[in-house]
């Protein structure tokens, strides 16, 4: 009888040996055969990995996917190269690149040594066949699967097999740590498909509420795979601490904190520039242990610079000794994301910013779309089993460039006194940038910059005349906000000369109250002149205003500062070009309205 299990939604793992003629002491790699297409014993079933042309999306590992200890996020220890796939034999290669940080060092060290001799991919089936023998055991084969990570881990799954003396040898028989669920044999294929989506969603809902809630990922694969319900699984998240902040970028790399405070970008500036880093080790070492960190090496052969290292210098600045310091916690890279707020609109917004963001591509986060249902029932009456409809918001990142020129007399200056100007102009020049891009941005998603909120499908609210809006008009695009269920702290933005019509413009009659009062509200909104906010005369006037609710804003900034130094010789300066990876959306577009003239 022809049927289909649920495919796994957690990831799956598989170890192989590690082969010592394949280690290279120079240049910190492994070659690994990290899969095969043996059989592997599951216990209630077979499963193979195909390795035909196509099964395999390399595109992760090909990026250079990460490397871990004992399939540990919290311990990346270095990265993937130079992915092979021997469709003949059924074999998948992959150079492991060792990160210098301490922990890695003693990983790669062990693996010389022959007391590592294991790894283990995580993979994510996407499709696959299934067959049964005439004992009626089945087999299930992975025609469409992606390798996530490989990890060097210190226990084999398959306590018979022995270390690999032969490059060639043939991997043995692997084994999983993991459950699949399996669905019974007796139902018949209706059934079977409705317990298929009844898994489906129950593990997807799963999902999204731990994430959501800040759960950790092998929590949420536990209740994936233990069976629980949405409900037993969130009686047990709530009574979960909310995570501590997270380990940043320079202390997964092992920088100290000694390293953050001696840290220098002008002595980098004139090392990067003369050649010689002699004096500039320090900063050279941190950036190459960030690239190792990342998997990424810095842009254009420049260098990588921690955002903590720009919090300690700005927090100590300007203070006499015995003062305390004005940012107390500098090891948090997320208070990079603080000094923009302070020198933007977008901190006076209050608009959601998330740091330390990894990888290469779009980040996706849930967002609920509708509320539960709810009815109702007698005294023993129960409630109706009801999803929280969500789907995702996707944040594509692009890359901010600022340039800061740095003058022949100003750099006879101190070090400390030129890396808290070069800090104090970056920080002002990336948050102006950052507040022209979250309003006007770029006409839509296909561009380098972000999409902007006035160039984005919201809502629109006519006014007869631009220039002049009135009382009318204004509760008419309130009305659109409050429609949509829109909540929070909504604000208004506008530019002064819209200020100065709201400042004068009476509601209505002869009344002494204006459309903007005396505590600077219209509506009862914070209303706030920006000159961002479009205003134009002439045949086409504009004069642009938005309405709405900052919340659901949402910029995400990856990873740390690229740095690129250039000289020009003409007048001895230099140039000193920042990259920030950064991108913006909006969780929900009904919560803006923008005017328009009306037709």
């Amino acid at each position: 009888m022809e049927r289909t299990r649920s495919i796994p939604t957690e990831m799956q793992r598989v170890r192989m040996l590690i082969r010592e003629a394949a280690i290279d002491q120079e240049k910190r790699t492994v070659r690994v055969v990290f899969s095969t297409d043996e059989p592997v014993d599951r216990g209630s079933y077979t499963e193979i990995l195909s390795h035909e042309p196509g099964a395999m999306d390399t595109t992760r590992v090909e990026a250079g996917a990460a490397v871990l200890w004992n399939h540990n996020w919290d311990n990346h220890i270095g990265i993937t190269q130079d992915i092979d796939i021997d469709h003949e034999s059924g074999l998948a290669r992959a150079t492991l690149r060792f990160s210098r940080k301490a922990f890695a060092e003693e990983v790669f060290q062990d693996i010389q040594d022959g007391i590592l001799t294991h790894v283990s991919v995580g993979y994510f089936i996407e499709q696959e066949t299934e067959a049964r023998d005439k004992n009626g055991h089945t087999t299930y084969t992975a025609t469409r699967w992606t390798p996530h990570e490989i990890s060097v881990v210190h226990t084999p799954a398959d306590l018979g097999a022995q270390i690999g003396r032969n490059a060639e040898q043939q991997p043995q028989k692997q084994t999983t740590d993991t459950e699949v669920i399996d669905m019974p044999t007796e139902n018949t294929n209706e059934n079977v498909n409705t317990a298929i989506e009844a898994e489906r969603a129950r593990c997807a809902s799963i999902q999204n509420l731990g994430q959501k809630l800040g759960v950790a990922p092998d929590r949420i694969a536990e209740a994936q795979r233990s069976g629980e319900s949405l409900s037993e699984f969130a009686d047990k998240a709530e009574a979960v601490k909310p995570p501590q902040a997270t380990r940043s970028n320079a202390e997964e790399a092992g920088i100290t904190d000694n390293d953050l405070e001696k840290f220098s970008i002008s002595r980098a500036m004139t090392a990067s520039i003369t050649g010689n880093w002699k004096k500039a080790g320090l900063e050279r070492a941190v950036s190459m242990a960030l690239a190792d960190q990342r998997g990424k090496e810095a842009r254009d052969g420049g260098l990588i610079i921690p955002h903590e290292a720009f919090i300690r210098q700005m927090s100590t600045r300007n203070q006499v000794s015995d003062s305390a310091p004005l940012i107390t916690d500098a090891r948090r890279a997320d208070l990079f994301i603080d000094l923009l707020r302070e020198q933007s609109l977008l901190g006076r917004l209050n608009m959601t910013m998330h740091s330390g963001l990894a990888g290469n591509g779009s980040i996706s986060m849930p967002r609920q779309t509708g509320d539960a249902a709810c009815k109702w029932v007698g005294e023993h009456g129960t409630a109706d089993n009801s999803k929280v409809p969500t789907d995702l918001v996707t944040i594509k990142p692009g890359t901010l460039v600022c340039a800061v020129p740095v003058s022949r007399r100003l750099r006879l200056t101190s070090y400390a006194n030129l890396d808290a100007i070069i800090q104090n102009s970056m920080v002002k020049s990336m948050g102006r940038e950052l507040d022209k891009t979250t309003i006007y941005g770029a006409a839509d998603d296909k561009q380098n910059q972000p999409q902007g909120i006035m160039n984005r499908t919201i809502q629109e609210a006519e006014l007869s005349n631009v220039n002049t809006p009135t009382w009318e008009e204004l509760l008419g695009m309130e009305e659109l906000l409050l429609d949509e269920s829109a909540s929070g702290n909504n604000i208004l933005l506008i530019n002064n000369k819209m200020r100065t019509h709201l400042k004068s413009k009476v509601k209505t009659g002869n009344t002494a109250l204006f459309l903007m009062g005396d505590d600077n509200r219209t509506m009862g909104y914070e209303t706030i002149a920006t000159n961002i906010m479009k205003y134009a005369t002439g045949a086409t006037p504009v004069n642009d205003m938005l309405l709405m609710n900052p919340e659901y804003a949402v910029w995400g900034f990856w990873s740390d500062l690229d740095v690129i130094f250039q000289h020009k010789e003409e007048d001895d300066s230099y140039i000193i070009r920042m990259f920030q990876d950064a991108g913006f959306a909006l969780e929900h577009d009904e919560a803006f309205v923008k005017t328009k003239k009306k037709a």
